[in-house]
């Protein structure tokens, strides 16, 4: 978004043209008036002609920057993907495939930026109309109606008025051609981008809550029952942490915490499932998932989270909160107190059996700025122990709508 919103910073300090220019021209033209009688409509028809010219240039610049900035967009994203996985493009010999695909997508972005740049020509174009041939017009006209009516002479003295005039009608509409319409156009089409990333859905969540009542009957929802309990005061070290305790609603022995229904999974409704019509239940303990490499291990799991849309079939928990690790540390640019704490409200007891847990007391201590040090974008201040051992202090819990 961040080159939408350049691009619709630019429009802002023209924007108030679009109701100035309108003013200057129309007292451009009265003053003219008064000067060239009907001899105005020779510039007042070329600035016409221009304006009407540019407007229908600049209703294709809208999509011509959204097509544009969609490909920039997939250029910088791919681009951005690859430097972070260097290290495996270099092992596993892919530098040229990589490169050649950066290649194409850079080519096809210059593709779609030429049609941009040449309506954006087209306008300047349009826009130097009323310089070019005002002048010309209104003059022509003038010579025309001093020999066949009135007879008047055309002198050095209202010549210069009239170019003079004739100016300050051409300044004003060359900014509105040149400068305020396309740039409004394209804000728009910068506008369009961004309101429809805005209220574009970021995720869909199609897993349910296990009904209360039966779990044969899985047409019903339930609500999830989380009882917190703060009373726990017992020394957790090298135990499982939790600022509480959560009560889900299957304490029962033999009951499934989580039950998948002949459920097919797929990142997006039109692309082919990577799981397909799976039916299992996990109960309360270990359950370990096994398989060879790319089997889909990681779908599944990442299904389980909501985070996979499921194209059929149901997935129901009995809790509406589960804890996810996943196997890259996620760290964002905060402190590390903030990382820690996450989306938690802070408690200071709880926060510091955690850090004992982790170890990471010793690692405040050798910071000037213990826990309110700044961790740098993707935990660049960081070293991989450390932000493994961040991460696993994260108590918020990854829910279920």
């Amino acid at each position: 978004m961040s080159t939408d919103v350049q691009r619709l910073s630019e429009a802002m300090p023209v924007l108030h043209e679009l109701w100035a220019c309108p003013i200057e021209i129309g007292l451009a033209i009265w003053l003219l008036a008064d000067e060239l009688g009907l001899a105005l409509l020779g510039p007042v028809i070329v600035s016409i002609l221009a304006v009407s010219l540019v407007s229908a240039v600049a209703s294709r610049m809208a999509s011509a920057q959204k097509e544009w900035l969609a490909e920039i967009q997939t250029r910088v994203s791919v681009t951005t993907k690859s430097l972070q996985a260097m290290k495996s493009v270099k092992m596993l010999g892919l530098i040229s495939v990589v490169s050649h695909t950066v290649e194409r997508l850079r080519k096809s972005e210059i593709k779609l930026s030429v049609r941009s740049r040449r309506l954006m020509a087209y306008g300047i174009i349009c826009g130097n109309v009323t310089d070019i041939f005002a002048p010309g017009a209104a003059f022509a006209i003038y010579v025309l109606m001093s020999t066949y009516y009135n007879g008047q002479q055309l002198t050095a003295s209202p010549a210069y008025t009239i170019l003079s005039l004739i100016s300050l009608l051409a300044s004003p509409t060359k900014v509105l051609i040149n400068f305020a319409i396309p740039q409004v156009m394209i804000s728009i089409g910068c506008f369009d981008r961004i309101q429809d990333y805005l209220l574009s859905v970021s995720r869909r969540d199609d897993r349910l809550l296990a009904p209360t009542a039966s779990r044969a009957d899985c047409a019903s929802v339930g609500e999830a029952a989380l009882v917190r309990d703060n009373s726990n005061t017992q020394d957790v070290e090298l135990k499982t942490l939790s600022p509480g305790t959560y009560q889900p609603i299957s304490t029962a022995v033999g009951t499934s915490s989580v039950r998948v229904a002949n459920c097919t999974l797929a990142w997006e409704d039109s692309t082919q499932p990577v799981i397909n019509d799976v039916s299992f239940e996990v109960y309360a303990g270990l359950t370990m998932l096994v398989g060879k490499v790319g089997c889909g291990k990681t779908s599944l799991i990442k299904g389980l989270l909501g985070e996979i849309q499921s194209t059929k079939g149901h997935v129901f928990l009995d809790s509406g909160e589960i804890a996810f690790v996943d196997q890259s540390p996620w760290v964002y640019h905060g402190t590390l107190r903030e990382n820690i704490i996450g989306m938690s409200i802070f408690e200071h007891g709880f926060y510091s059996k955690v850090i004992d847990a982790c170890a990471l007391h010793e690692d405040f201590e050798n910071l000037v700025q213990g826990d309110s040090t700044q961790v740098g974008s993707a935990g660049s201040g960081l070293s991989g122990g450390q932000k493994l051992r961040v991460v696993s202090t994260q108590p918020f819990p990854h829910t279920c709508g």
